[in-house]
């Protein structure tokens, strides 16, 4: 049976992978794991893509702004980070920052204990 389309996962460890293998194949799409963006570069230019899923923990913001680019730039796919709650917090300061719904426990409580102001748009 021909996939509906093909995944590339970008950065992912093993035991990510052995998660979200599962549930690809059970909606009949190919999950194709890359260790980097430099890799996932290499794939998009010669291979199509119906999404792209990025793990943010395993990848450097720097690396993870090119493949941003890489996605303006080219299109033809769907980009998903998947960002760790750990990395989400109101006393890191940020310019701009997108939180998972919902919150992680305890966030809105660090955001009241916070002495800089916080913008939700």
């Amino acid at each position: 049976m021909n996939p509906k389309g093909r995944v590339l996962l970008v950065g992912a460890d093993p035991v990510l992978v052995n998660e979200l293998a599962p549930t690809m194949i059970a909606r009949e799409f190919e999950l194709v794991p890359t260790p980097d963006v430099r890799a996932a570069a290499l794939r998009l230019a010669t291979e199509a893509f119906s999404a792209v899923v990025l793990d943010a923990a395993r990848v450097p913001p720097k690396d993870r702004e090119a493949l941003v680019a890489l996605q303006k730039e080219k299109g033809g796919f769907a980009l998903f980070v998947l960002e760790p709650a750990t990395q989400i917090s109101p006393a890191q300061s940020a310019p701009l920052r997108r939180l998972v719904w919902p919150l992680p426990n305890g966030f809105l409580d660090q955001v009241r204990a916070v002495e800089v102001p916080v913008v939700f748009l």
